[in-house]
């Protein structure tokens, strides 16, 4: 998945990110999410908790790290801890991608919008999106798409008690071509 992603306003969201802003003094990026911006994201202790994180882990070289692929998190230092103890929600009504001629492509997460599975690091306060293989039918713009949840997958994602590897698993994507030039994504 490349680096953008789009969180339109609604009422409920502005009102969510006006009382981040005020408590936790961060101001929440809405509308194109940059890596380094700072989102809003879902976190699951204690109920589901709207929470103000940066996008993307600190790396020793003082780049960032903004996705991780799901099929080896639990494999990889950087990712296995945060899979087990530390997942998140990230809310997004779309994201892009670039094909390799870098046309970009925006894909649409319907009107209501949906959460891509992620990281985070409690102490730092910055997440990852996790990744998967693309659905068939985007594998021609970009080989990597982000994990995204229905509202069930979503909350089994957050209980501390799942296996996070099998909700991983069943999070399956279908994609149909729009006339407006972009692609929804049916979840």
């Amino acid at each position: 998945m490349c680096g953008r992603y789009y969180i339109a306003d609604d009422d409920r969201l502005i009102e969510m990110i006006r009382r981040l802003n005020e408590i936790e003094q961060r101001q929440v990026k809405t509308g194109r999410v940059c890596p380094g911006d700072t989102a809003l994201v879902f976190v699951g202790n204690k109920g589901i908790q709207p929470r103000a994180m940066q996008w993307g882990f600190q790396t020793q070289r003082r780049s960032l790290l903004i996705n991780a692929r799901s099929e080896t998190a639990a494999d990889r230092p950087a990712f296995a801890a945060a899979l087990r103890s530390s997942r998140l929600l990230v809310p997004a009504t779309s994201y892009f991608e670039w094909d390799s001629s870098k046309k970009m492509h925006e894909f649409s997460l319907g009107e209501a919008g949906a959460y891509f599975a992620g990281l985070y690091e409690p102490v730092n306060r910055r997440f990852v999106i996790l990744t998967r293989k693309a659905a068939p039918s985007l594998e021609s713009i970009h080989d990597r798409m982000p994990v995204v949840f229905t509202r069930t997958l979503a909350r089994k994602w957050l209980d501390a008690d799942c296996d996070p590897e099998q909700v991983l698993k069943q999070a399956q994507t279908d994609c149909v071509k729009e006339s407006a030039g972009q692609v929804r994504l049916n979840i």
